[in-house]
């Protein structure tokens, strides 16, 4: 039999090892109602899936905001597409569900390759692709408070003989706190952004003639082309089927057959895929450039250039092709 105080002491460790158990299992279930943005599971599509990925772990509880990326997984053999999917296809895109004071901005595509697809020449991206997006958070939210932000991604992938509309519901639930980064998807953020095209203040203007888009591209001295193509993100203001690239001196020249809103443009958005090395650039995959009108005819090209290079090629295709929607 122990003695009184040594069963007292006995029972108040008990007593104590008790509350410990207690507030740990407290803190575990608070731990894991804490939302982990990271931990989103991908959701699967037909051909296809998606995930909605932050790079932030919390929102900032001073306002600012938050960069969340759209991750795409086709399928083997499908592939999805840029914002002006070319020939056929259909950009991807985000119906956002936010809460008052949160705003999206829109989201950033990578630079594009040329695919394609039978007689057709499509824009997109071979293998997973992920599209930035950057949402604005209001100042004041509640230290600990819990926001859920998310919408419906739609969005199109091809194999060599289908296409095939997709859409996933996707959502991250997130706490206020300092806005520190999420340490986990720092390495994906990363490599997004080396795709996405670098914008240049390249002078760069076009013409309409002759049933003909003409563009010419002004480059800085020491940059290096090599297999130039030039990616148009307005849709119909050219054809797909063929676009021819020359070279004299400074000036880069691309030829493409019009499309059906070429002549009402005063200016569009365009990615130059094919540069070798600029200090400024570095080893891009694409330059984003603007396109503007041309005030007077652009000059002839000087006899000794590049020969024009037939980039791309396909049957002749109909302006119709252009419009097809999903």
């Amino acid at each position: 039999m122990l003695p009184v105080a040594n069963a007292a002491r006995l029972a108040n460790q008990r007593h104590c090892m008790t509350m410990i158990a207690h507030r740990l299992a407290g803190l575990l279930a608070l731990a894991l109602a804490v939302p982990q943005p990271s931990m989103a599971e991908p959701v699967r599509a037909l051909h296809s899936e998606v995930r909605l990925i932050a790079e932030q772990a919390h929102l900032p509880a001073a306002g600012g905001a938050v960069e969340l990326a759209l991750y795409v997984r086709p399928d083997a053999g499908w592939h999805g597409y840029w914002i002006n999917p070319g020939d056929a296809g259909k950009e991807p895109s985000m119906r956002w569900r936010l809460p008052p004071g949160f705003e999206a901005g829109p989201l950033a595509f990578p630079t594009p390759t040329l695919i394609p697809f039978g007689a057709f020449n499509t824009y997109g991206f071979d293998g997973d692709f992920a599209l930035l997006a950057t949402l604005r958070v209001p100042a004041g939210l509640p230290p600990g408070s819990n926001h859920t932000l998310g919408g419906t991604a739609s969005w199109v992938v091809c194999d060599d003989e289908l296409c095939v509309p997709e859409q996933a519901e996707l959502a991250l639930t997130f706490s206020v706190a300092d806005g520190a980064p999420e340490v986990a998807n720092a390495d994906l953020f990363a490599a997004a952004r080396d795709k996405l095209p670098r914008t240049a203040d390249w002078p760069a203007q076009f013409e309409v003639a002759d049933g003909e888009v003409v563009v010419d591209v002004s480059l800085p001295a020491g940059v290096e082309v090599r297999d130039p193509y030039l990616f148009v993100a307005a849709k119909r203001f050219v054809r797909y089927d063929e676009q021819r690239a020359e070279r004299a001196g400074h000036t880069l020249r691309f030829v493409m057959p019009a499309g059906g809103r070429a002549e009402q443009a005063s200016g569009v958005s365009a990615v130059l895929r094919g540069i070798e090395a600029d200090a400024d650039i570095g080893s891009a995959a694409g330059v984003g450039l603007s396109l503007a009108r041309a005030s007077a005819p652009l000059p002839p090209l000087p006899a000794a250039t590049t020969p024009a290079v037939p980039v791309a090629t396909t049957f002749a295709v109909a302006d119709m092709l252009q419009a097809i929607v999903f």
